[in-house]
């Protein structure tokens, strides 16, 4: 954790600064793809992708709009209008996101969607998956992330460049039971319970 945080600190450039955000996010995590999202108006776009493969982490600067070919809308829309973090231990199984276009067609197994707020404003939201296993955001995993969510917090909350909404709005959240904790005042939350 504290390396992470240092690698982070350590970034002046805010391109940089993304790319070393996700790229530690994946590999701590054990996640496969992952998302940054940050809000441009109440728009959430996406700004940075990062991906495996060949045995390492590729990141890619994107700055596009976010769609449902990208990740489970549904959970994102959740995600923004209660500040709550989503995890999916196996989205395959009945949850209240099944229906979800993204997560019938792509068949993500584990997911996980943080929202970063700081000084009680959403600024953006990390979102993780992995198509190949369950279970995979554990507790230990989840706790690395909260510090990045920190990192993620200075990054849209600081920086002019990229100042981003006092917040969002999306739809109402599917009835069950989720995984999910209220925020603080900066950083992402983690899970109080898991999904059957």
């Amino acid at each position: 954790m504290l390396k992470a945080s240092q690698a982070v600190s350590g970034e002046i450039v805010l391109g940089k600064l993304i790319k070393t955000l996700l790229r530690i996010a994946i590999e701590h995590a054990g996640a496969e793809r992952g998302l940054l999202i940050l809000f441009e108006g109440d728009e959430p776009r996406i700004e940075a992708e990062a991906t495996t493969g060949r045995g390492r982490v590729e990141v890619t600067l994107r700055q596009t709009a976010v769609s449902p070919a990208e990740l489970p809308e549904s959970v994102l829309h959740y995600v923004i209008r209660t500040r709550e973090s989503v995890i999916l231990d196996d989205a395959l199984a009945q949850n209240p996101f099944s229906a979800d276009e993204y997560i019938c067609q792509k068949h993500a197994r584990s997911v996980l969607c943080l929202p970063l707020v700081k000084q009680a404003k959403l600024i953006g939201v990390l979102y993780l998956e992995n198509k190949l296993a369950s279970h995979v955001f554990t507790p230990a995993r989840i706790s690395v992330l909260e510090l990045l969510g920190i990192a993620g917090g200075d990054l849209a909350g600081e920086r002019p460049s990229v100042q981003r909404s006092r917040g969002a709005g999306g739809q109402d959240p599917p009835s069950g039971r989720l995984e999910h904790h209220r925020n603080h005042d900066l950083g992402c939350s983690r899970p109080d319970h898991r999904s059957q």
